[in-house]
């Protein structure tokens, strides 16, 4: 019979750690669907977790979870940002619009 201690050895994570990819890939796709920030700390987290895999510290079976997180969140914050500077270009239009209006209002040009 073999000995039970080398299958288990195979299982566990290296460094006696278990990897954190399911909790990255959730942050990314909170900041994806919800607040970017979360997408940030998914990018940070997995850039450490994936330092982590490459020394032996964490779990290599998570790596491709780690970099599916960190692509993610990266994606999360490039599309706040360019949600925000539409937004603002569109908030910008709006309020010189608003501001022509009322100036000619204010001229009397408009009965």
């Amino acid at each position: 019979m073999k000995n039970p201690s080398d299958q288990d050895i195979r299982l566990r994570p290296l460094g006696g750690r278990k990897g954190h990819g399911r909790a990255i890939l959730t942050l990314a796709i909170f900041g994806l669907f919800g607040c970017p920030v979360f997408g940030v700390s998914a990018w940070i987290w997995g850039r450490h977790e994936l330092a982590r895999i490459r020394t032996g510290e964490s779990d290599p079976v998570d790596e491709g979870r780690v970099r599916a997180g960190m692509i993610l969140g990266l994606v999360a914050v490039i599309h706040a940002v360019v949600i925000g500077g539409l937004v603002a270009a569109a908030a910008s239009v709006a309020y010189r619009a608003f501001l022509d209006f009322f100036n000619t209002l204010n001229e009397g040009g408009w009965r």
